[in-house]
């Protein structure tokens, strides 16, 4: 976190609403301006535990107040959501992106927004007087301006003390990017240069319409994480990541002689991928052989040197381009060169958070969870290498308690041996193992992870696939997977299991969509578009490049012969 003069002026003002009295605070400013980033910061600074609920269009009141789950006795308890712990033990709380939360969600909070400050739970009746230290703060951008975006009621909005958070000065983003991307300043005072150059540049598809375009504070902190070497390869990684959204030949030529005529080096697109591609390609030809379908063309091979850039940095990448062009293929071919999997989620206009992160589901195939418990307790069953002490238990019929019971005493008669310390960890995990499973039984319902969460634990790339179909609002939901931080919290899971997601290290997010207006697709809201790393998919009309494709097409031994007229 850098603070310059335009940081110390809205944390000072945000300490000032702070010190006033507890009154809850609205921060409202456009995208990458630093809202959530402000709050964060001074809690850390002052000490507080801060916690963060995405709002969406399906927001519900139990992700904020908590709902009844099953416990480990498979009866159903209240677990307490996060609004609830965090008015109990005094954390900061922030709501983000408010103006995308249902009206009737928000008017809930009505008590606890004003001066009583006090929070009902429906479910139980329960009156809460919030902790001296919980602070409730909620940030959103304009109405109107970004998709999905609703003006809240002056009733709801007079509860708050606002503040406006501005751009962050131009001056002050050269400092940004230094103490940020350990760049050289003259390396940053260039990229600086190159943007307002480029908001000067006015064109039809409104990508570089000054401040109201895509060059944000984020696609500048982008560049200098790629951590380029010269002025040649800073250069390239600015038209990789400025020009290469852009959707017409003219445009991406007028980005081209801006960074030519700041940085004084030649870029020379084609000439650039093949030689980046000739850098990757002992993966492509090791993968290729695993995927033989796939036919290396010049589009293939732009389209994967520009997402390996994006992997390299953990930058979520978004494909936009017409149907079968090559934007899943290529997401395949990176999947098989670095051996990781490749979740696939297909969007479309009913799509909710759950199909992404999951929900409660009731626990079934109780069987199998019998059959495990089994298994493990066999094993506890073989440490226990004195049959003296104990006759052999018989597993035909057992109900799960008798199978735990019975385990619990073999694992005391286990450690009584003089041999005892050479099955301590094995014993003890197997316990665990039977005692999770012994739990799950019980319950009547189960957390599930959604095929995003799951990646995120496991390290695997996800696909958004037709990521436009879905509602704006709903995609909201993933804001904080798509920051540096990649993170998620699970408010769904209620109680002590809302846990914070964060992911691995070889975690990715890819998504394609189709362009709007394309049967009535539509274009991604500008908040949520300018978290991806864009990259614009060409129809492929080279004769050459489609020869390649149908002949890899056909099958081997195939003698037909092609030859356009």
């Amino acid at each position: 976190f850098v603070i310059t003069d335009t940081v110390k002026f809205n944390l000072a003002r945000l300490a000032r609403c702070l010190s006033a009295k507890r009154y809850p605070i609205l921060l409202q400013g456009p995208t990458s301006s630093g809202k959530t980033t402000l709050v964060s910061y001074l809690a850390a600074f002052a000490g507080h535990k801060c916690v963060r609920i995405n709002n969406h269009e399906h927001t519900d009141l139990q992700e904020y107040m908590g709902s009844y789950v099953s416990n480990h006795l498979g009866k159903l308890v209240f677990k307490e959501g996060l609004l609830v712990q965090a008015v109990r033990n005094g954390w900061w709380l922030i709501l983000d992106e408010l103006n995308l939360a249902p009206s009737e969600v928000l008017e809930a909070l009505n008590r606890l927004l004003d001066d009583n400050r006090e929070l009902i739970v429906p479910e139980t009746q329960e009156v809460i007087i919030p902790h001296k230290n919980f602070t409730l703060f909620a940030t959103q951008n304009p109405p109107g301006l970004y998709g999905g975006r609703k003006p809240l009621s002056r009733a709801f909005r007079n509860r708050f003390l606002e503040l406006h958070v501005d751009e962050i000065p131009n001056k002050e983003l050269s400092l940004i990017l230094h103490k940020r991307g350990g760049l050289p300043p003259s390396f940053c005072s260039l990229m600086i240069e190159v943007m307002t150059a480029l908001q000067e540049v006015r064109r039809g598809s409104q990508i570089f319409a000054g401040k109201d375009g895509f060059i944000t504070t984020r696609d500048l902190l982008r560049w200098s994480e790629r951590k380029p070497q010269s002025k040649k390869d800073l250069a390239e990684h600015g038209y990789m990541l400025l020009a290469e959204r852009l959707r017409r030949p003219q445009e991406r030529e007028i980005v081209n002689e801006v960074l030519e005529k700041v940085f004084g080096v030649k870029v020379n697109p084609i000439k650039m991928y093949e030689r980046r591609f000739n850098d990757l390609s002992s993966d492509i030809k090791e993968s290729n052989k695993a995927f033989h379908e796939i036919s290396i063309t010049p589009t293939i091979k732009r389209l994967y040197v520009l997402m390996q850039a994006c992997i390299a940095t953990k930058e979520p990448t978004l494909l936009v381009g017409n149907s079968g062009v090559g934007k899943t293929t290529v997401c395949q071919l990176l999947s098989l060169s670095h051996k990781i999997d490749l979740k696939s989620i297909n969007c479309h206009q009913y799509t909710e958070t759950a199909d992404m992160i999951g929900g409660l589901r009731p626990v079934r195939n109780k069987d199998t969870i019998i059959s495990l418990m089994v298994k493990h307790a066999k094993n506890i069953q073989k440490m226990h290498q004195s049959s003296r002490s104990r006759k052999l238990f018989s597993f035909t019929s057992a109900t799960p308690g008798e199978i735990i019971e019975n385990c619990k005493a073999m694992q005391e008669d286990i450690n009584g041996f003089d041999n005892s310390e050479l099955f301590k960890g094995d014993l003890e995990e197997t316990m665990r193992n039977i005692r999770d499973l012994h739990k799950r039984y019980l319950s009547i319902f189960e957390w599930q992870d959604g095929p995003l969460v799951q990646a995120m634990r496991n390290g695997d790339f996800i696909l958004l696939d037709e990521i436009s179909l879905a509602e704006d609002a709903v995609l909201e939901r993933l804001n904080s997977v798509l920051e540096p931080s990649r993170t998620i919290t699970l408010a769904e899971k209620g109680g002590d299991d809302a846990d914070t997601v964060t992911a691995v290290d070889n975690f990715g997010v890819f998504a394609t969509m189709n362009p709007g207006g394309d049967f009535g697709k539509k274009e991604l809201s500008p908040a949520l578009r300018n978290r991806f790393t864009e990259i614009w998919v060409p129809d492929i009309s080279d004769e050459k490049e489609l020869l390649t494709i149908i002949r890899t097409r056909l099958k081997p031994n195939a003698s037909t012969s092609i030859k356009f007229d």
